[in-house]
């Protein structure tokens, strides 16, 4: 899903987003040694959150979607309950 959004981006003559980079960086880093901040958890969730909503996507991608989307809400749910 963030290969699509960062080949759209390209294709349309666009700059990267920075989010996209980092959140893939972090991603394929595996060792848990990069963290994604709240803004960027937020970015990817909404984004991972629209894609599954799309209903238009292989049923593997909407369950591991979902799966992410979940996680990635109960961290931001989490950062947010400790910040107030």
């Amino acid at each position: 899903m963030l290969a699509s959004y960062l080949d759209e981006s390209i294709d349309g003559g666009e700059r990267a987003p920075e989010w996209i980079l980092e959140s893939i960086d972090a991603v394929e880093a595996g060792d848990q040694t990069a963290v994604l901040t709240s803004s960027q958890t937020r970015r990817l969730f909404e984004a991972m959150t629209s894609y599954v909503d799309d209903g238009d996507i292989p049923d593997e991608d909407a369950v591991h979607g979902s799966t992410v989307a979940d996680r990635l809400e109960t961290r931001l749910e989490s950062v947010e309950s400790t910040s107030q």
